[in-house]
């Protein structure tokens, strides 16, 4: 059911756990999103606004943002052209 001009809305638990045993590390942070933790920019930028370069590779030849980061799956080169306006929003599902 594609609308033009339509919305969807999606919802849903991130199904993380905050327990010290399954907590990911910066590093691990910044390659499931792509971006810096410090500075919201790509891994192949500066700042959280820079262009981000999908087929940048490290010296050892693999992606620098990889195949399946947040940031590459959003991007609109995914989505034929399409660009997906995503925000967040914080709230309680009772407990």
């Amino acid at each position: 059911m594609d609308e033009a001009g339509g919305s969807y809305l999606v919802t849903g638990g991130s199904g993380c756990s905050s327990s010290p045993g399954t907590r990911t590390t910066p590093a691990d942070q910044e390659t499931i999103f792509g971006r810096r933790k410090n500075t919201g920019a790509p891994l192949t930028g500066r700042s959280e606004f820079d262009l981000v370069d999908l087929s940048a590779k490290a010296p050892d030849g693999s992606l620098v943002i990889d195949a399946d980061a947040h940031i590459r799956l959003a991007a609109p080169s995914s989505h034929g052209g399409q660009r997906i306006l995503r925000r967040g929003y914080s709230y309680t599902d009772g407990n």
